[in-house]
């Protein structure tokens, strides 16, 4: 990641001096305050708009007034709250102090003469009353110490003209030895030296040590910075071309110097952190050079690389600032000459750092050569759709994706119309179809160290105890009476166990150096002992023994703060007892007072200056209300009125801080109840508006401000107890949060602080925990970095240092050597040698013939004959091939003889050579040849008549002779037989005519017997006038009558007429049934029969017929009267007229007589066996048939199938009987007469039981 700057000038319309940056109208944007000179002395103001942006506001032309151009210094000089300038001219000794009037607007006081003229002020309050003073090298090397009175102007003016001796040109104050009090810091050129003047702390300097650059350096200016983050102020002079880094010992001593190399003549020098990597930077104007020099320091003194940048003619003055609200420095030079004002914002983006080309081809690229170049960069970047490196050439790198190593690749393939070139080289990033974007911005925190404190730790703080530029965390404990301290390492590490004995029960600690010698102190809220313990630090890393302050009944809080003006610290405490205790600081580390001020249920307070009159006020959260309470400062350490500002639900806790970047405090309280933070907008007059509630984790109760993701604007970061978290919420620079994160623990959090305790530039999270520890979480954000692909074309390996020609050579002419042809140009040729032109110097020939493969070499000789395209290509020295030259001829070297063939061979084979048509087709003719022929050996001819031709055999010789003139040497031939003559018809018959007759042509078999088919002839068929058949299959015919036509061909396939036949086929006779005419049996299907006449059906007309009975001879008739009685099998044969047989049997029962039945009694009762008398009419019946029925007829009655003996009545019966067999034969009656007699006799006197 790099650190870019974006050029902006703003014309003053003089020669641009001094300048000076501020918020001079307090709205929130730094303004530019500059001095100029030309016809006239000017004093400018150039307000900003807070995007780097500046407009002259106020031009106040001082001339008239007998000043000239010269130094402008700010400060509030009449305690205000505004910033005033104090301007001191170069040459003619006027010092006047110009008021602000709140709106960035001046009024320039009554000039003071101060002899000689100013050449460098700065001012400080160097005699420790609370007011701001100013210090100067006068023309003469003399010191000069303006003491302010704090209502604008200066309670003495004092030259220290002893001090002249020093040869002063440039002066920087600051405390270098620690004892709290303000210092000099002089250059002198004409000693090539660097002096130190000790102060005493009002207002007098002393001389105490001085250090040699030697006199290749002499200094013209002087500041004063930490440079190696060792606690110890260092200086920094500007020398001829360079700038000397002298390390300071802490004793206002230097202990080693080294130079840095920047650009000629600086004019001017800033030390910040211009790449956000935690360690200052230097920054010199060099007038002769027109530039600004940028080195990067190392963070142990050493400063190398950057850049140097060009600004306008002969700059004077530079500054470093945050003029656009981004988080990044920017850095704004005035330019003498230039008459103008450079304001160059700062921004940081990725740059590629290397290119690297490979390739698989040696030597110059050629066309469809490619080359793989692979981007190197700071920091990873990726790639949307599909960005191109533009080449010096025109041609386009395609990108390919990332390689193995996260870098994006880029494949150019050499295009024909690409500009050659003799050194490739990448020239931008064309983003027309894709972009290569660098790395986004994330916040992120590492997993947290843990260091314990204490039991029930309760308040942190951070500071440098130990004076070794390191920062140290301590941490004060609810339960507990002392105060732990562990010493930083300076890369987020923690190390001893320092306890410092305060009280007991310390609900809260402040650091501060509360008597005024330069070093950090520490105050503790003793909630038990209603006090505030004080601890001096001794200045050798212990602290003395502890002073009780005493406040109002169980202070929560202890805040600092010089609250009535005298320059001196005083203490605030929020009590138990719903008070504000104000114990007013003497500066020596004792305070006094008795204030309580009633502040409702306050256990925290924030100071400030809400009102902008330059006089701190409180701010105090009341818990019952869920309002802020703001109480008003008078400046004297008293404070009234009580604006209530709405917030949530139990604010605990609250602070101030520009949340909207107007320029005015907002507040932000923390909400317990609510878990929300509250932020109201102030106005600048001590109101507040806004609703804006942010949720945050369960039962807040503390929040620390800053800038966590280097974004420029302040986000928030609340302790919730409860939710054992800490909330990080970013702010947008409108009073309103972007997003937020919560980072949980497993213990309650009861307060937070932010710092950079590893000193890489970012502000770490430190919160205490109910557990003794303090988490520390070490922030691990990247900002964001977007890829500037600006000076890819100036990176190493942006010149590949390879050749490209992308120029194809021109298409060389080919043509026929000797076209040998009818006419010079038909492409016809008995010699294939080509002339070719057109050819580059150098160049290499491929020759492709008829689409086959490429060769270097073209040989004719090697060609049969026949038509060719030839392709030639030049190759040119770099590779590149040229579109073919082509030519196409016929090469006829020899002719060969002609094939004939008949045209239409109509033997029976096709290759027989027998037809009926003598018309010849030629192969192998050329084109344009023309054909002589000889027919059966007589004279050669041009043309062939093959109707002339009589039939019989034949031989035809011919020879062709071509457009070049050459003859086949060979004849072609062809001998063949002529038949045009048709044959005769075949004769037809039947091959089985079974009719009744050889000669009636019916038949039972379709087969032909065929006759007067010549040899080799072939049949076709036509059967009932259907379509020609080669074969005939008589089994396929159906019934019937048929004409069959037959045609025979010869085999030289001339047709006969037609051979035809008509007969009629039969080859099915139906089956005959044979039935009893009569079946008298007891069913008509039983075939029994008394009568054997039979009934056959299915017999054809005018078929022959025969009878064979019971197997024995055939006869023509049947008799059935000639039959026995008994079993018959009668078999029936028929033959139709075509031969046909069929038969079919029938078997019967012949039966034509019956016996007549003979009756007896069964039981003939009478006195005699055969008396016919009977007492039962029941009958005997013999000589019944089987199977045979009766029938009876009683005493002349109705014939009956049934007798019932024993329905009869006494007396005499007759009872014929007749049988009836199963042929239906009825015999005669058999009958009997009988008595019945079926009553008993009666004898008298007997009677029956």
């Amino acid at each position: 990641m790099s650190t870019i700057f974006t050029r902006q000038d703003f014309s003053v319309d003089a020669y641009a001096d001094d300048l000076a940056i501020a918020d001079v109208n307090r709205d929130g944007n730094l303004d530019l305050v500059v001095t100029a000179s030309s016809s006239t002395n000017e004093f400018l103001v150039l307000l900003g708009d807070g995007t780097g942006s500046f407009t002259t506001s106020t031009t106040l032309d001082l001339t008239n007034t007998g000043s000239s151009s010269g130094l402008a210094t700010l400060a509030d000089l009449d305690g205000d709250g505004d910033l005033d300038v104090i301007y001191a001219s170069y040459y003619n000794s006027i010092v006047r102090v110009l008021t602000n009037d709140g709106a960035g607007g001046y009024q320039a006081g009554s000039p003071l003469y101060v002899y000689p003229g100013q050449v460098s002020m700065t001012t400080a309050d160097v005699n420790g009353d609370g007011h701001m003073d100013a210090v100067s090298v006068a023309n003469n090397s003399s010191i000069v110490v303006f003491l302010g009175n704090g209502q604008g102007g200066f309670q003495s003016i004092t030259t220290h003209t002893s001090l002249a001796a020093y040869n002063s040109n440039f002066l920087a104050l600051a405390d270098m030895n620690g004892d709290g009090k303000v210092d000099v810091v002089a250059s002198s050129s004409a000693n090539n030296a660097v002096f130190v003047m000790l102060g005493d702390g009002a207002g007098g300097f002393t001389p105490e040590s001085g250090y040699d650059l030697g006199w290749l350096n002499s200094p013209n200016l002087v500041t004063i910075a930490d440079v190696n983050g060792d606690g110890k102020l260092d200086a920094l002079t500007g020398n001829y071309n360079t700038v000397s880094v002298l390390l300071g010992d802490g004793t206002g001593h230097f202990t080693s110097s080294t130079t840095v190399s920047v650009e000629r003549d600086p004019k001017s020098i800033a030390v910040a952190d211009i790449n956000g990597d935690g360690k200052l930077d230097l920054i010199t104007a060099n007038s002769f050079s027109s530039s600004v020099s940028v080195r990067w320091g190392d963070g142990n003194g050493g400063f190398s690389g950057g850049m140097d940048i060009g600004v306008g003619y002969q700059p004077e003055t530079l500054k470093v600032a945050d003029v656009n609200k981004d988080g990044k420095m920017d850095i704004v030079v005035t330019n003498f000459y230039g008459r103008s004002v450079t304001v160059l914002l700062g921004g940081e983006k990725t740059f590629a750092t290397q290119i690297s080309a490979s390739t698989d081809q040696t030597g110059t690229l050629k066309i469809g050569d490619t080359i793989t170049f692979t981007l190197s960069t700071e920091l990873p970047v990726t790639a949307r759709g599909v960005p191109d490196l533009l080449l010096n050439n025109g041609g386009h790198a395609v990108y390919a994706g990332l390689d193995d190593d996260g870098r994006p690749t880029f494949v150019y393939t050499v295009a024909e119309g690409d500009d050659d070139t003799s050194d490739l080289s990448v020239a931008s990033v064309d983003t027309t179809h894709g972009t290569v974007d660098g790395r986004a911005a994330e916040l992120n925190f590492a997993t947290p160290t843990y260091f314990y404190m204490g039991s029930a730790a309760s308040s942190i703080r951070t500071a440098d105890l130990n004076g070794d530029g390191k920062l140290d965390i301590l941490s004060a404990s609810f339960s507990g009476s002392s105060v732990s301290i562990r010493f930083g390492d300076g890369a987020g590490g923690f190390s001893g166990s320092t306890n410092i004995t305060m009280g007991s029960s310390l609900r809260s600690l402040i650091v501060a150096d509360v008597n005024g010698d330069g070093k950090l102190d520490i105050l503790a809220a003793d909630f038990n002992s209603s006090a505030v313990s004080v601890r001096l630090n001794d200045g050798n890393g212990g602290f003395l023994a502890a002073t009780s302050v005493g406040v109002g009944y169980g202070p929560f809080s202890v805040t600092v703060a010089d609250v009535n003006g005298d320059g001196k610290l005083d203490i605030l405490t929020p009590n138990y007892d719903y008070t504000l205790s104000v114990r007013l600081g003497d500066g020596t580390g004792n305070f006094s007072g008795s204030t309580a001020i009633a502040i409702g249920t306050a256990v925290n307070i924030c100071v400030a200056d809400v009102n902008g009159d330059g006089k701190l006020d409180i701010l105090a959260p009341n818990m019952e209300a869920d309002t802020i309470s703001v109480r008003l400062g008078d400046g004297a350490g008293g404070f009234s009125g009580s604006t209530e500002i709405a917030v949530g639900s139990d604010p605990f806790s609250v602070t101030t801080a520009d949340m909207n970047g107007d320029g005015k405090l907002d507040i932000v309280s923390v909400n317990q109840t609510s878990a929300t933070v509250s932020v109201r907008l102030g106005n600048g007059a001590g109101g507040f508006s806004g609703s804006t509630e942010i949720a945050v984790g369960t039962n807040p109760i503390s929040a620390a401000i800053g800038d966590v993701n280097g974004d420029g604007k302040l986000d928030i970061v609340t302790a919730n107890y409860d939710g054992k978290s800490v909330s990080v919420l970013l702010g947008d620079g409108t009073g309103g949060i972007l997003s937020s994160r919560e980072i949980t623990g497993n213990s309650a959090v009861s307060s937070v602080s932010l710092a950079d305790v590893n000193s890489d530039g970012k502000l770490d999270i430190l919160a205490t925990r109910s557990d003794g520890h303090v988490a520390v979480f070490l922030n691990t954000s990247q900002k964001g970095s977007p890829f500037d692909g600006s000076t890819i074309s100036t990176v190493d390996g942006a010149k590949t240092g390879r050749t490209v020609d992308a120029t194809r050579p021109d298409a060389p002419t080919v043509v026929l050597t000797h076209d040998t042809g009818i006419s010079s140009t038909d492409g016809v040729t008995n010699d294939g040698s080509l002339t070719i032109t057109g050819l580059e110097g150098g160049a290499t020939l491929s020759y492709v013939v008829n689409d086959g493969e490429a060769s270097a070499t073209y040989d004719p000789s090697t060609f049969d004959d026949g038509h060719y395209t030839v392709k030639v290509f030049q190759t040119d020295t770099a590779g590149n091939v040229s579109l073919a030259g082509t030519v196409s001829f016929t090469y006829d070297l020899t002719i060969g003889p002609p094939e004939p063939y008949l045209a239409n061979d109509t033997g029976s084979a096709s290759n027989d050579f027998v037809t009926n048509d003598a018309t010849l087709s030629i192969a192998g003719v050329e084109d344009g040849a023309t054909l002589s022929y000889i027919i059966d050996g007589g004279p050669a001819t041009a043309t062939y008549d093959p109707t002339a031709l009589s039939d019989g055999e034949h031989t035809i010789k011919m020879k062709q002779t071509d457009a070049a003139g050459n003859v086949s040497f060979f004849y072609g031939t062809i001998t063949f037989t002529l038949d045009r003559s048709k044959p005769n018809a075949v004769g037809l018959a039947l091959a089985s005519d079974t009719g009744k007759s050889a000669t009636d042509k019916i038949t039972s078999n379709g087969a032909l017997t065929i006759s007067g088919k010549e040899t080799g002839a072939t049949l076709s068929y036509i059967v009932d006038g259907g379509t020609a058949s080669t074969t005939y299959d008589p089994s396929a015919l159906a019934n019937g009558t048929h004409t069959v036509k037959v045609f025979q061909t010869d085999v030289a396939g001339n047709v006969s007429s037609a051979g035809s036949l008509t007969f009629t086929l039969d080859r099915s006779i139906a089956t005959p049934v044979l039935t009893l005419t009569s079946d008298t049996g007891k069913s008509a299907t039983d075939k029994i029969t008394s009568n054997g006449a039979l009934t056959i059906s299915g017999r054809e007309s005018g078929a022959t017929v025969s009878y064979i009975v019971d197997g024995g001879t055939a006869s023509s008739t049947y008799n059935p009267g000639a039959l026995a009685n008994g079993t018959h099998t009668v078999q029936f044969i028929q033959t139709d007229a075509a031969g046909n047989v069929s038969t079919n049997s029938i078997t019967f029962t012949l039966d034509k007589s019956v016996a007549t039945p003979t009756l007896a009694l069964t039981a003939d009762t009478g006195k005699s066996a055969i008396d016919k008398i009977t007492s039962n009419g029941a009958l005997t019946i013999s000589g019944k048939e089987t199977g045979a029925t009766l029938s009876y007829i009683i005493d002349g009655g109705t014939a009956s199938s049934t007798y019932n003996p024993g329905a009869l009545a006494n007396g005499t019966h007759t009872v014929k009987v007749i049988q009836t067999d199963v042929a239906g034969n009825v015999s005669s009656a058999g009958s009997l007469t009988f008595t019945l007699d079926k009553v008993a006799p009666t004898v008298a006197g007997v009677t029956t039981s």
